[in-house]
């Protein structure tokens, strides 16, 4: 007698007599679910070696990728917030920046603001700028935001209709919305939405983060 169709480790499903193999029936009112939002996107291998990339895209050449989330760290006080700002009216005015060569297609930053309001953040651009130099065209392109509540959902709608070059979080610490910064699992699922949104908009994420708040 004829044995009857088993089901492998694999989901297959094989006839032991012939040894012919099929993929399990998917039901119509599966197939009828699958919209083109939820298909999955992929590129081929072959595509990937059509781009011929030789190396990796850098916003700040040897320092900065071109799409990336990155994070500068440190102590207190230690100017890393100045340095940031540097970062940004470096992209703006498409100048090195500590004489590393900015490859900027846009020219703009978009900067996030939680520990400075707008006085604090005019002072020290006016002051920064007495060195730096950009012309008030120059520094339209640094767009700064203030609130910092949905802030995926909002970057994605700046980054639509304003693309840049980068996107600034000043600090990291203030817009996590997990439960506690030393769960691995928690951290790496906000980020997640700052990597979608890099890989999306082919821009350059970077937070700023405190070990230590004197």
């Amino acid at each position: 007698t004829k044995s009857p169709n088993t089901t492998t480790a694999s989901g297959l499903y094989t006839d032991k007599d012939t040894k012919n193999f099929s993929l399990p029936q998917i039901p119509c009112s599966e197939i009828s679910d699958i919209t083109p939002e939820s298909e999955p996107k992929f590129i081929s291998g072959g595509d990937l070696l059509n781009m011929q990339t030789e190396s990796i895209p850098m916003l700040i050449e040897d320092l900065i990728p071109l799409v990336a989330v990155w994070a500068i760290v440190g102590a207190s006080d230690t100017g890393k917030s100045m340095i940031l700002r540097q970062l940004a009216m470096c992209i703006a005015g498409n100048m090195p920046f500590l004489n590393f060569t900015i490859r900027a297609k846009y020219k703009r930053v978009i900067v996030v603001c939680s520990e400075d309001d707008e006085f604090a953040i005019s002072y020290l651009l006016r002051r920064q700028n007495k060195t730096i130099g950009l012309t008030p065209e120059q520094a339209n392109n640094i767009l700064f935001m203030f609130e910092t509540d949905n802030l995926a959902e909002k970057l994605d709608y700046l980054l639509s209709t304003s693309p840049a070059d980068a996107v600034i979080i000043d600090a990291f610490g203030d817009v996590f919305n997990g439960k506690d910064l030393n769960q691995n699992s928690q951290v790496r699922s906000f980020l997640n939405q700052f990597t979608q949104l890099a890989n999306k908009y082919k821009c350059s994420i970077g937070f700023l983060h405190h070990t230590g708040k004197r």
